[in-house]
């Protein structure tokens, strides 16, 4: 990690925090049946960032989020047809594809350059993904995965989570996951981060959210 990071790091968590037990978690290619351990470091990470928001925003999260992470750590799943993926809006970025299940989120990273947060190069995707609408998003979301990167950088896999004025955002790290990933990610090797996903429920998305989870049978 590097210095600059190291001191937000330090200053941030020395106030409150619980520590995170070690982990490691598989990500699985559905082709080949490999699996590659991610491995996740002791790191101390504030309550209000792992529990900011409610659960009935968690199954958004995990299918929009948890989706476009899986897929760019495991580009080999990806199969690009004639309109895309079959006719589920995708987004490209690089040689990833996206399918998109959720509204909006940015892709915090340097491409195909080892991360470095002091030289990010944003990609959106998802819905509304180009234009106005998606930069506003980009500027929006920009403080929220500077104040993640830390956390990332020092080994810590799991969401972190805001709850704000503009609604509940939550952040999930895309990590280099296999040898396979060299070929374009020259620099970098398994268990590297290659950057953050983020992504946020408005204020009035969360009304709907709360009226449609009340509603269910």
């Amino acid at each position: 990690m590097k210095a600059r990071s190291l001191w937000v790091f330090a200053t941030t968590t020395l106030a409150v925090g619980l520590l995170v037990p070690t982990a490691t978690s598989l990500n699985r290619s559905s082709e080949t049946g490999k699996t590659s351990p991610v491995k996740e470091t002791k790191v101390e990470v504030p309550a209000e960032l792992r529990y900011a928001h409610e659960p009935v925003f968690q199954e958004y999260f995990d299918q929009f989020l948890g989706r476009a992470k899986h897929e760019l750590e495991n580009i080999d799943n990806l199969r690009e047809g004639p309109f895309g993926v079959s006719r589920i809006p995708a987004t490209k970025i690089g040689s990833h594809i996206i399918e998109t299940t959720g509204n909006l989120g940015v892709l915090y990273g340097n491409g195909t350059e080892p991360y470095d947060p002091y030289d990010w190069k944003p990609k959106r995707f998802g819905y509304s993904s180009r234009g106005l609408v998606g930069q506003s998003e980009m500027k929006t979301l920009l403080p929220y995965a500077k104040q993640a990167s830390p956390y990332y950088e020092a080994g810590f896999r799991g969401p972190l989570r805001w709850r704000t004025e503009i609604g509940v955002i939550e952040a999930r790290p895309v990590v280099i996951t296999k040898a396979d990933c060299a070929k374009c990610h020259t620099d970098s090797k398994p268990g590297d981060m290659a950057g953050i996903v983020l992504a946020r429920l408005s204020p009035d998305e969360m009304v709907e959210f709360r009226k449609a989870t009340s509603e269910a049978p």
